[in-house]
């Protein structure tokens, strides 16, 4: 697998419910370990009064979650925090995950196998994709 390009890598933010998750530790974790995604960053949070609170996520993350929660590294920094969670009532608690996304990886090793040089890679955002979409069908 290529090593030199980076995959799209994003933060993505989960504003946690009360009673806890099911199957969402063990969808990530698997996500991971089946090389869709490289998990660069796990921070749990808790909006406070004063404002986002960084916790250890043992209380929140269930049995066998001690994948996600050595996938803590500290790259976000407490601005990404607060952007990414900016929705986020006093009082509740979310997870912040910065991940890269793996899955062309295979297909740019294949291009350059066979002579294919990698030139470029630009990120197009959902808003933009959804507004041309609208466009073009309206």
């Amino acid at each position: 697998m290529s090593t030199r390009y980076l995959g799209s890598t994003d933060v993505v933010a989960f504003a946690l419910p009360a009673h806890g998750l099911a199957g969402a530790w063990d969808a990530l974790v698997q996500s991971a370990q089946s090389g869709q995604i490289l998990i660069l960053d796990v921070t749990f949070v808790e909006r406070t009064a004063s404002g986002i609170e960084r916790l250890s996520g043992r209380d929140i993350v269930s049995a066998g979650g001690d994948a996600v929660i050595g996938a803590q590294s500290g790259i976000l920094s407490d601005g990404d925090l607060a952007l990414a969670t900016a929705s986020l009532p006093v009082g509740g608690r979310a997870v912040v995950v910065l991940k890269e996304t793996l899955t062309f990886a295979p297909v740019i090793d294949a291009f350059e196998r066979d002579g294919a040089q990698f030139i470029a890679e630009i990120p197009v955002f959902h808003e933009d994709l959804a507004e041309e979409l609208k466009e073009d069908h309206a």
